[in-house]
């Protein structure tokens, strides 16, 4: 690695410049940079060279392109080479090499993940406050993007409200009552939640537990002639609680 310096002076004022290059002799050159990405691809382009280093090799036929212990061969055309690398999230050395030597480039990819949507509810005096707070996002950005939505059957009255909690009056009648809930992140990124809060005989609220199955599943008996039925019916229950997955249920479909 070496480094070019400039100095100018008028007399009185002096500014300094630099730049920093490399001057490669390795049979094998890299030529497209090291840099950061959120593609999930890599240009990876460059030349091989003579043994004797005199201009590009024309008799090679092929180079090895390999990224985290995956090597693929890619086509050299009059000494040069180009291709669509894969990589992955986070830190990918792309090494190319041949029987005469190799080079390698460093590339971080950056992935933007979908937030996780949660929401509790608790009781406010006669009202019920249903709480989006919990949601988070594992690349710490800060959501402030809601929207809580009502079930079609026993609509709460949220009229798609966007603050990151909201109030409605509590049902007077107990049993359960289901909400929807979208979190989106500042990139676009969108999740979205389904879930219900119990109005016990008490008046008080509980939010469901994890072990909790709703009084409509208890209900439910089903008898499958087939492996095909149930997974049939198994995805249907999914599509009435709004679940994202089930150990559960998929242990019933596959067994």
């Amino acid at each position: 690695m070496h480094t070019f310096s400039l100095l100018v002076s008028n007399g009185s004022t002096t500014k300094t410049d630099s730049v920093r290059f490399e001057v490669r002799a390795r049979p094998v050159q890299i030529q497209t940079p090291s840099f950061t990405t959120r593609k999930p691809a890599y240009i990876t382009a460059g030349i091989v060279l003579k043994p004797d280093g005199s201009g590009q090799d024309s008799s090679l036929s092929s180079i090895i392109v390999t990224v985290k212990g995956a090597a693929k061969v890619v086509p050299v055309t009059n000494g040069s080479f180009l291709d669509t690398t894969a990589i992955d999230e986070g830190q990918n050395w792309i090494i190319v090499s041949t029987l005469l030597g190799k080079d390698s480039v460093l590339v971080n990819r950056i992935v933007n993940h979908t937030p996780f949507a949660e929401a509790t509810a608790k009781l406010s005096g006669n009202s019920v406050t249903l709480d989006g707070s919990m949601s988070s996002d594992p690349d710490g950005q800060t959501l402030t993007n809601f929207k809580w939505l009502d079930d079609p059957v026993f609509p709460l009255g949220l009229n798609s409200a966007r603050t990151v909690s909201v109030s409605v009056p509590e049902p007077p009648m107990p049993g359960e009552y289901y909400y929807g809930l979208i979190v989106t992140d500042p990139d676009g990124n969108a999740d979205t939640t389904r879930s219900y809060f119990i109005v016990n005989n008490n008046g008080s609220i509980a939010n469901p537990a994890i072990a909790s199955n709703p009084e409509w599943a208890k209900r439910e008996e089903y008898i499958f002639s087939s492996q095909k039925q149930c997974q049939a019916q198994v995805r249907s229950m999914r599509q009435r609680c709004g679940c994202r997955t089930s150990k559960t249920l998929d242990s019933i479909s596959s067994g």
